[in-house]
């Protein structure tokens, strides 16, 4: 904290640090938990090699879409 700035400006600051780790958190654990629900799919309902590769991919894809998704819209606001 250098002698101008305030303590509100410094509060400021770190409020924007944990709320910019927060949005990160929540796009990654989002995409996680759908990428999570796309492996639980492999296990339980995928009796062929193929059909398991096909849920990866799409649990993958999906993953990546959500986080893109929720990144986006978390950091409009």
């Amino acid at each position: 904290m250098s002698s101008r700035e305030t303590v509100y400006e410094v509060g400021n600051r770190r409020v924007h640090a944990i709320a910019e780790i927060t949005r990160k958190a929540t796009s990654a654990f989002t995409a996680l938990g759908v990428a999570l629900i796309g492996m639980v799919h492999v296990t339980n309902f995928a009796p062929t090699y193929q059909e398991a590769v096909a849920w990866s991919v799409y649990s993958t894809v999906s993953g990546i879409v959500t986080y893109v998704v929720v990144h986006d819209l978390v950091n409009r606001g």
